[in-house]
């Protein structure tokens, strides 16, 4: 909601309105409350209209001091290489900042981001639903910069996934069949050398490991765990846990 816009008023709207634990990122105005969890600061780079790259060193410097990551909007080439020179000009990377989206990464740059240990959470559905529209304009040769994942998993680069809703399908099943499969809706392929395993594509949505003690927030599904990885589809679902609760149950 709002993401890099979130602030007090934000947190009050969704603080205990959704059956998930919640961490917000958000801007400097968001502090620690009730409800969730504070998450980094967001920086919204947009290429059109970039920011100074001294006042963007700064914000990231105030987050420093407070103990807090960033994670930083990249969709393009530019946004990328900004959000890299202002966290040199800040003092350098730090654990938990993280690359939102990584909508184009050229191949050059994954060095930069494994030597940064920068974190991409990337949206894999976009391949899917915008798919079409990226075969008629991105140019051939950088398709394969899109929504990069096999490449930036072999390199190193801790990965993860979202949706991106609204702008995206929220379904993180079709998210998981993306990152398998890359083709689009109208069923053209994308980048195959990109593609990851359903196992792969499934950890890019895990928050951790099963073990006593921690947490119960699990998805339980019918059929075997080989039968949700050929066939990883929401009408699988059949109970989900938050801490324990069930919050949804199909029976």
């Amino acid at each position: 909601m709002r993401g890099a816009h979130n602030g007090p008023d934000e947190a009050r709207i969704l603080s205990g309105a959704m059956p998930q634990r919640l961490t917000l990122m958000g801007s400097e105005a968001l502090e620690v409350g009730d409800g969730y969890t504070l998450g980094p600061l967001k920086l919204l780079i947009d290429e059109r209209d970039p920011p100074a790259l001294d006042l963007l060193a700064a914000r990231i410097r105030w987050a420093r001091e407070r103990k807090r990551a960033v994670a930083a909007h990249c969709v393009t080439d530019v946004e990328l290489a900004l959000y890299l020179a202002a966290l040199d000009l800040a003092g350098g990377p730090e654990r938990g900042d993280r690359i939102e989206h990584g909508g184009m990464i050229a191949p050059e740059a994954i060095p930069a981001i494994v030597e940064a240990g920068l974190v991409v959470v990337s949206n894999p559905s976009f391949i899917h639903d915008r798919g079409d529209r990226y075969l008629a304009e991105v140019p051939t040769d950088r398709l394969g910069d899109l929504y990069r994942l096999c490449s930036l998993i072999a390199a190193g680069v801790p990965v993860k996934a979202g949706s991106d809703a609204p702008y995206a399908n929220p379904d993180p099943w079709l998210g998981v069949r993306s990152a398998r499969d890359r083709m689009t809706q109208a069923g053209h392929p994308i980048a195959k050398s990109e593609v990851i395993s359903a196992r792969e594509a499934l950890q890019l949505y895990f928050g951790g490991q099963i073990a006593p003690g921690e947490p119960a927030d699990l998805v339980l599904c019918s059929g075997m765990p080989s039968d949700v990885l050929e066939d990883p589809d929401t009408g699988r679902v059949r109970m989900t846990l938050v801490h324990g609760a069930v919050v949804f149950d199909s029976h």
